[in-house]
Parts: C-alpha cells; sequence; structure tokens
C-alpha cells in the first residue's frame, strides 16, 4: 500500500481560511512581526505629504518630514484615541486633531493642547517636559514601496530583499516609474493568494498565455533563501503584455534581461520582473474569506511617453487576464477549506515544497 509522506499531508487546517478568531491571531502575530507594505513613495513626493492607511487592521499614517524621509505613525491621537488623518493631505506643516485640536509636528512630537488646562488655558511646548507624541512605526523603502513593521522586531530590510536583489543583478530601479494599478476584490483567503503564486505548476491548467511565453519545462521551484522565495527562469517568447513592445527597463545587468524573475517576500508581497515591466503584489485581508489584491505595476520612464500608450494598455490587459483566469481557482480552493474530509492538502514532492515552506513559517509565527 502507498504511503503518504509528512510533506505530501503538511497543510494549516480548515480554520486558517475560515474563522475570524485566526485572522485576529494573524494579525496580532505574523502580520506585525513581519514587513508589510503600506504604500507608495511616489504618493508623498514633497514635504508635508500625508497619507493613512490600514495595516494588519491597524491604522498607520504616512508622512514625508522636513528633512524628505519617510516617516509611520500610529494614526491615531494620544488624547482620545481620535483618528487623525482620513484623506490624502499635501503640504502640510503639522498634523491636527480633528477633535480637539491636538497639534504635533511632522517628527510626531507634540506642539500645543489648546484649552487643556481650561477655558483659553492652553498648552504650548516651550518648557521642555515631556508631553505625549504620536507612537512611531519602524518603516523602511525599498524602490516606491513603502514597508512598515508594526512589532519593530523584523531584519532591516534590505537585509530581508537581499535574495532579490542579487537574483536581480544588484538592480536598483533608477529610471522606472510608477504605471499604474491593478485592484480585485477575491472571495478568498489572503493566504490562498501567495499559495496559488508560489504554486508554478497550475500555469499549464490555467494559464495557456503564459505558458506559451514561459513553459513549464523552463521552471524549477521557487528557492526560499531567508524570508524570501525566488525562482527565475528564460523568457522564450516574449508578448506584447509580457516584454515584446515596450522599452525595456534601463539598466537591468545583461544575464537578467532575458529572465522572467519572481519572488515572494514572506508572508504578503509578491514581486515579478519581465523585461519591460515591474511589478507588486500585495493583499489585504478584509475577512477571514475575502481580500483585496492590489498589482502595482511600473515601466521605463521612456515607455511612458504617448507612443507606447496602447503598448502599456495591453500590459495592463496582459495582467487583467491572467489574474482573472486565478480568480476561480482561488475562491475553487476557498470552498474546499469547508469540506468535511480535507485535512491541509497532500503535496507535490517536486512542485510544492516552496508552499509547504511558506505554511510552516506561517504556523511558527502564529501558533
Amino acid at each position: 500500500m502507498m504511503t503518504t509522506s509528512a510533506t505530501e499531508r503538511d497543510g494549516l487546517p480548515n480554520e486558517a481560511y475560515t474563522s475570524a478568531a485566526y485572522l485576529e491571531q494573524e494579525r496580532q502575530s505574523v502580520l506585525r512581526s513581519t514587513w508589510q507594505f503600506a504604500g507608495r513613495a511616489s504618493q508623498l513626493q514633497n514635504v508635508g505629504d500625508v497619507l493613512s492607511t490600514k495595516v494588519a487592521g491597524s491604522p498607520v499614517l504616512l508622512l514625508r518630514d522636513e528633512q524628505s524621509v519617510i516617516r509611520a505613525f500610529d494614526n491615531v491621537c494620544p488624547h482620545r484615541g481620535t483618528r487623525l488623518v482620513g484623506e490624502p493631505c499635501t503640504g502640510l506643516n503639522s498634523i491636527v486633531c480633528p477633535y480637539h485640536g491636538w497639534s504635533f509636528r511632522l517628527d510626531g512630537s507634540l506642539i500645543g493642547r489648546p484649552h487643556f488646562y481650561g477655558a483659553g488655558k492652553h498648552d504650548y511646548v516651550t518648557d521642555g517636559e515631556v508631553r505625549p507624541g504620536l507612537w512611531p512605526v519602524r518603516a523602511e523603502v525599498w524602490f516606491d514601496w513603502i514597508f512598515v513593521n508594526l512589532d519593530g522586531t523584523a531584519p532591516a530590510l534590505q537585509k530581508a530583499i537581499a535574495p532579490i536583489v542579487e537574483r536581480m543583478g544588484g538592480y536598483d530601479f533608477n529610471g522606472c516609474v510608477y504605471g499604474g494599478e491593478l485592484t480585485y476584490d477575491v472571495k478568498t483567503n489572503w493566504k490562498l493568494a501567495h499559495e496559488n503564486y508560489l504554486d508554478v505548476l497550475h500555469k499549464f491548467k490555467i494559464h495557456p498565455e503564459l505558458e506559451k511565453a514561459a513553459p513549464l519545462r523552463t521552471n524549477t521551484p521557487y528557492a526560499w533563501v531567508g524570508d524570501t522565495a525566488v525562482v527565475s527562469h528564460t523568457l522564450e517568447s516574449p508578448t506584447d503584455g509580457r516584454g515584446g513592445t515596450l522599452p525595456p527597463l534601463p539598466g537591468v545587468p545583461e544575464e537578467v534581461r532575458r529572465l522572467g524573475v519572481a519572488a515572494h517576500f514572506f508572508p504578503n508581497a509578491n514581486f515579478m520582473y519581465w523585461r519591460d515591466q515591474a511589478v507588486l503584489l500585495v493583499c489585504d485581508a478584509v475577512t477571514p474569506e475575502r481580500t483585496i489584491e492590489h498589482f502595482f505595476i511600473y515601466f521605463a520612464e521612456e515607455a511612458m511617453q504617448t507612443q507606447y500608450g496602447k503598448a502599456r494598455e495591453q500590459v495592463f490587459a496582459t495582467w487583467d487576464h491572467l489574474n482573472r483566469q486565478d480568480i476561480a481557482p482561488l475562491e475553487w480552493m476557498q470552498e474546499g477549506r469547508r469540506a468535511a474530509h480535507f485535512d491541509g492538502g497532500s503535496f507535490s514532492p517536486y512542485w510544492d515544497p516552496q508552499i509547504v515552506e511558506y505554511l510552516n513559517r506561517l504556523k511558527a509565527a502564529t501558533l
């Protein structure tokens, strides 16, 4: 009788994909202790630009300070817990609470508290006494991507992404610009989006166009290096939407130019490079069974010229088509997590070890 190895049966329990309590546990553990995408640096081009977002359910504000450094803070006033910033702002020289008017410098320190000691008795910080300020959140930037670490314990971002940088030959994205974004509301758990991304094998069945451009025989499974899983393969047949028409990203080393490079940055970001584009995919877990996927797409600055408009549209159409092909499988897998006898999965010893590793890392960081 055939026996089943531990690897073949090593998955997460169904509740990890269906339970609100489990999602909250992930937010308080693995999503707080790792680097999470928070926004684009290009959204904060000038001093005093401010952006609000949520990271692992926690409200965060991002800003560019007087030294042009991007900072992150809890988006909450220390007085009564009011959200400080809602809509994006530009050119601010301070953050003012909309509830009671407390004001803070762009470094998070308190400026003043109106009527704090009674009507007309304001508290302005002039005496050197320590006052409550905004709570800083650790933030670091990779290219145009702002990542934050809520609990401050993650290794340096540059160390964590080093395997991607190395596979890209040290490429620094100089001359690349933001081209646009695709967003999808999918009835699936956030982890399944990443498991699907790490699943190379489904390409031949779900993505015939991708299989033509980069056949399965050119692929190997992802290899984990530190907190990153990386894979590359030869781009045999560039298409209009993938490396065929637009000017290539400038400065890419020659040995990388003919490759497709994909990487997963644990636990919630995916990077993709093709000759004329770079893409970051991140997921927002709205509920255990609903995820918002964001695809941020970048081109060479030259490719943003008017004459390349149709070619850029083709890139977006290609990514849209590719991702819509994935939506049904993601929802099929989500539905399967409510099956009475499904116990986590039976994995291929060749194609799936990177998925098993992803799940084991999640277990270690969550449970």
